[in-house]
């Protein structure tokens, strides 16, 4: 993640009309990762409107770093990126309106797929009408989720009620803890704001098969943990459907010449 972390923490930098707090967790990254986040904590430190800290762990997964950065949080609302996305500035301030005209538990964003080139591949949306039973249908259901949680701002405190994201789902902890954070509230807000942009990384064909595996085996582990009876079969079978077409797709055409 050292050559990528530069742009994610260059578009948080870019970021001054309100006050927040930048929390880097290096979860044991072997790579040059340390040298990174020094010489971004001295280009943070004299942004007066910005506070940068950085965490250093053993290698304990996604989950596990992200609820020790949420522990040494003192904002109000939390907002979690990976070291491989960006954030749109100027997106981020249509949050932030969002957030002051209603202090609602969940602001929900909305958020762009780009390649490693910069193209748009898509744009997920959602109707502000759209209940929490048809989100966490389109969560645990849908193969295109509509959602996705880097792209919310989430109270603080709401999330340590819930106990954070579940360590033990290495691949599927996001939509496990999408399903509890919806299931808990009616303090929600949509937002339309694309202002999250996850980038869609070209793999080897080893490499999408051995991720295709592991997101099945997530999957299925949250879609038992969170669903009982008739719908929690149901949506195994979607679901592995979904990853084995997938995984058929590109382990025999996406790479044949």
């Amino acid at each position: 993640m050292a050559e990528t972390l530069p742009d994610t923490l260059n578009s948080l930098f870019h970021v001054r009309k309100f006050p927040f707090e930048v929390i880097v967790i290096n979860d044991g990254s072997s790579d040059s990762i340390e040298e990174v986040i020094e010489s971004w904590a001295d280009r943070f430190s004299p942004i007066p409107n910005i506070e940068f800290q950085a965490l250093h762990q053993e290698n304990r997964g996604r989950a596990a770093a992200l609820n020790e950065g949420v522990k040494v949080a003192r904002g109000e609302y939390l907002s979690f990126v990976d070291a491989d996305d960006v954030i749109d500035g100027y997106e981020l301030l249509k949050i932030w309106e969002c957030i002051n005209s209603s202090r609602s538990d969940l602001i929900i964003g909305q958020f762009k797929i780009v390649s490693d080139s910069g193209r748009e591949i898509a744009k997920r949306t959602l109707k502000k009408e759209t209940s929490n039973e048809t989100l966490i249908q389109k969560v645990a259901f849908s193969p295109v989720s509509p959602v996705h949680l880097n792209a919310i701002l989430i109270r603080r405190e709401f999330f340590l009620d819930l106990d954070g994201l579940d360590k033990t789902n290495l691949k599927s902890e996001d939509k496990d803890l999408l399903i509890r954070l919806l299931r808990s509230t009616n303090s929600i807000q949509f937002c339309h704001s694309f202002h999250y942009i996850y980038r869609k990384h070209a793999l080897s064909r080893g490499d999408l098969i051995k991720k295709r595996f592991e997101w099945f085996f997530y999957r299925q582990k949250m879609i038992r943990k969170n669903f009982s009876g008739m719908r929690k079969y149901s949506s195994m079978t979607i679901q592995a459907f979904f990853d084995l077409a997938k995984l058929f797709y590109e382990g025999l055409f996406k790479y044949r010449i």
